[in-house]
């Protein structure tokens, strides 16, 4: 298995964006969406995908996962 390489805030921020508005498919307000996209970048400088793995993928999953977590928690 391919160990994982930090990736750069910079590259993480060009998608930001992108991740907000993918969980604000999934949520219910933009806070908490803009909250999502957030923890997809702390997840990825934390552990990153391994260096085979496409990162939008990976962080579509990331955000997915905090989305359910949230959706939990609020229960």
């Amino acid at each position: 298995m391919e160990h994982a390489q930090p990736i750069r805030p910079e590259d993480l921020l060009q998608h930001l964006s992108w991740a907000q508005s993918l969980a604000r498919r999934l949520v219910a307000d933009d806070a908490t969406a803009d909250d999502g996209g957030q923890d997809s970048m702390t997840a990825a400088l934390r552990r990153p995908p391994r260096d085979d793995r496409p990162v939008r993928p990976w962080r579509a999953r990331v955000v997915g996962n905090a989305a359910r977590q949230r959706r939990r928690s609020a229960r």
